[in-house]
């Protein structure tokens, strides 16, 4: 909505996201107070974040702070998590789940952030990808893009686990070679793309 001039359109693409939110609270699979959190994180990131994010797009230095700062929040959330087991495993097995869960998350999150922030240095450095295609080789962009990334997710879990004995660090540089595999390989790919259709 925050993206278009379109009025019409900006009144649909709201009423869905109302729409969504009440889905979750008639379904019951989430709280008022989840949809509440939920609501609010939406109003800072389309009057906070989403302003500083098109600022970025002409800034270099704006992006590198934007990444470091959500780099330095992940960092926290894991050491946070990591260094507190004992108060936050809890005695149920839903709580159990739910440690277990936040770690695979931080651990997750981690290699992700480390990844974008190499892999919007390389963009910015070395790669310059080409965006321009037909439609139909746009098509081809995402659904072998999308190919690759699922692939390359599934080829590395066994070995990492192996050589990491299970350690969620196996779980942290997987995701950090797929953010480089979908962000760096792929996009090198797409001058080829924007050659296709082309007489």
């Amino acid at each position: 909505a925050r993206l278009t001039n379109n009025k019409t359109l900006r009144v649909v693409m709201i009423i869905l996201a109302v729409l969504v939110a009440l889905s979750r609270m008639y379904l019951g699979v989430h709280t008022p107070a989840d949809v509440l959190v939920s609501v609010l994180i939406a109003t800072v990131l389309i009057f906070v974040a989403y302003p500083l994010f098109k600022k970025a797009e002409k800034s270099p230095k704006v992006m590198y702070s934007i990444l470091f700062f959500f780099l330095v929040t992940i960092i926290a959330y894991t050491c946070f998590v990591v260094f507190n087991s004992a108060n936050l495993s809890g005695t149920t097995v839903e709580e159990a789940e739910n440690y277990a869960s936040a770690l695979k998350n931080g651990f997750t999150l981690l290699g992700c952030g480390v990844g974008i922030l190499v892999v919007y240095t390389a963009d910015l450095k070395w790669i310059k990808f080409e965006t321009k295609a037909v439609w139909w080789a746009q098509v081809l962009k995402v659904v072998g893009g999308l190919a690759l990334v699922l692939i390359t997710k599934e080829l590395l879990r066994s070995p990492l686990e192996l050589l990491f004995n299970s350690h969620l660090i196996a779980r942290s540089i997987r995701y950090f070679i797929i953010v480089l595999v979908g962000g760096t390989l792929w996009p090198m790919t797409f001058r080829f793309f924007t050659k296709l259709g082309k007489k």
